[in-house]
């Protein structure tokens, strides 16, 4: 219930800082409020956006506005059409010049991810330029909202959130009353041995009722810990973030996540730890920890961490509601955690 405040609070201050939505104004332009606090005035809605940002590419094309994109940074793979849009690099490094060539008139880009003088060239065309954090759990409502309202697809972003909300919601319910002594220990790594002290995916242990053995750790929100701090944490779970490289395709599949379960397992010193000895080791896709599909990661977490739960669960099945709901067109293809339960 917090969470869904949370989202409205937040939803509502997203409204409260546009001068008008693209579904009712008969402006041609409305200032919004981006991620940065800054005023920005742009198109109502715009024809041509460059977005550098994989999520806020997932959240266009679930408002059923993918059209208007016509070019993207390098890790925008899906929806699969968003691949037939022109490639201006990386987010953090755009090629500046070929991204003016697309005659953008909205350029959204994620906050502080520019290494060079990007920002500063782009503004100095004086294109409108929307920078978001959506990776972060608690910004991923409130920039569907902001999205809604530039888009003019109000009504949609609100289907979207609710969405969301909807499965957060049925977790936090489920698990509202599990006393901490119950809750399961859970080590997550990015990679081997890297954690996640701070991190969304660290904060969506919580949510779903276990406890992050790297809480307490006050080296930086991603540390790398040694084997030996995993025996003596001796953690009942271990969940392994898994990405396109270590996957070996964009489209992750069962033959793969078991292979990066495989090396967990077989970790030098870890065949005493619980979660190795018991089997509770678990592979969670990338594809799934953000953007509108992350209800998806979410749902495989809780069923993981908490089964006695979320028996009736079925994330996979849950995949295919989110792309019939919002992305028509796409089949359901590749496995996104692994084992299931």
């Amino acid at each position: 219930m917090h969470m869904k405040i949370l989202g409205i609070l937040l939803i509502a201050a997203l409204f409260l800082s546009c001068i008008a939505s693209c579904e009712t104004t008969e402006n041609e332009t409305i200032t919004i409020v981006d991620a940065m606090n800054r005023s920005v005035e742009v198109p109502c809605p715009p024809e041509r956006i460059v977005c550098l940002n994989h999520i806020v590419n997932e959240i266009i094309s679930a408002l059923g506005e993918g059209k208007r994109v016509v070019a993207r940074d390098e890790y925008s793979i899906f929806p699969r059409d968003i691949k037939e849009k022109a490639l201006v690099g990386r987010c953090t490094r755009p090629d500046v010049e070929l991204l003016l060539e697309q005659k953008p008139d909205l350029i959204i880009a994620p906050v502080q991810y520019f290494k060079g003088g990007e920002e500063e060239s782009i503004r100095d065309s004086n294109i409108p330029l929307v920078m978001l954090k959506p990776c972060e759990g608690e910004n991923l409502v409130p920039s569907i909202a902001l999205l809604g309202e530039i888009l003019g697809q109000d009504k949609k972003a609100k289907e979207l959130a609710d969405y969301i909300t909807g499965y957060q919601d049925l977790v936090q319910s489920r698990v509202a009353g599990l006393k901490d002594e119950d809750k399961p220990r859970v080590f997550y790594e990015s990679s081997a041995y890297r954690t996640s002290a701070k991190g969304y995916l660290a904060k969506r242990i919580a949510e779903v009722g276990g406890i992050n053995i790297a809480d307490d750790l006050a080296v930086g929100s991603s540390p790398t810990v040694s084997p030996e701090w995993v025996v003596e944490e001796n953690p009942d779970i271990i969940i392994h973030w898994s990405g396109t490289t270590e996957q070996g395709s964009e489209l992750p599949t069962a033959e793969a996540l078991s292979n990066v379960r495989a090396e967990v397992l077989n970790r030098s010193g870890l065949s005493d730890v619980k979660a190795v000895e018991s089997g509770k080791v678990y592979v969670i896709s990338k594809e799934v920890t953000t953007g509108p599909r992350m209800v998806v990661g979410l749902l495989y977490f809780a069923k993981w961490i908490n089964p006695q739960l979320f028996e009736e669960i079925d994330p996979a099945g849950v995949y295919k509601e989110v792309l019939e709901k919002f992305y028509p067109g796409e089949v359901a293809r590749g496995t996104f955690g692994y084992p299931e339960s």
